[in-house]
């Protein structure tokens, strides 16, 4: 099984240029929070080209360009069958801030891949010890868990988010592979 942690994760199907959303059901305001982190494992998959990005379906226009996931792998690059921590800085995702519905993560890479996400959040703001070209962000369980919750064993209904998958289907209770917890989305893009 593909897990980290726990029971459950998100799995995904994609064709190049496909992908799935988190819908949040209002909009979010970023202003507390600095960073969007999840943790990927990219199956198999050898071209492993992923993009983030931010929907407001309420303006058009502020459909915010997707961000490639690879230079905020933490640790390193993504590698084909292991679990990988992503923390991409909002500031990069979002420069002019304003207010977001969705999250999506998109495969850019040639023909299709299966891929498998877990720990969906914003994490907040810290003030940094020292100064960094790009400071990493405070991974302490403490910071993560005050964090707002996306995805974690569940969508976090509670403030409304839910799964948008496209072109495919979703089972929130998928427990084949997890990261963290008992439960995790598995989506089939078609």
């Amino acid at each position: 099984t593909m897990v980290y942690e726990g029971t459950r994760a998100v799995e995904a199907y994609a064709k190049q240029y496909d992908g799935f959303g988190f819908f949040a059901g209002s909009a979010l305001d970023l202003t507390p929070y600095e960073w969007l982190i999840f943790h990927i494992n990219i199956g198999e998959t050898v071209d492993a080209k992923f993009t983030v990005d931010f929907w407001y379906q309420d303006d058009p226009i502020n459909i915010l360009p997707g961000v490639e996931i690879s230079p905020f792998v933490v640790g390193g690059q993504l590698e084909p069958g292991a679990w990988h921590q992503v923390a991409v800085p909002l500031s990069t995702l979002n420069p002019k801030g304003g207010l977001i519905d969705q999250v999506n993560i998109n495969f850019r890479g040639m023909g299709e891949a299966s891929f498998y996400l877990d720990e969906v959040r914003f994490v907040a703001k810290r003030l940094p010890t020292t100064p960094t070209p790009t400071p990493l962000p405070d991974l302490s369980p403490e910071a993560f868990e005050a964090g707002h919750v996306v995805y974690d064993d569940a969508l976090n209904a509670d403030v409304g988010w839910s799964l948008d998958p496209w072109s495919g289907t979703a089972d929130l209770n998928a427990s084949a592979s997890v990261f963290e917890g008992s439960n995790a989305i598995e989506v089939s893009i078609e």
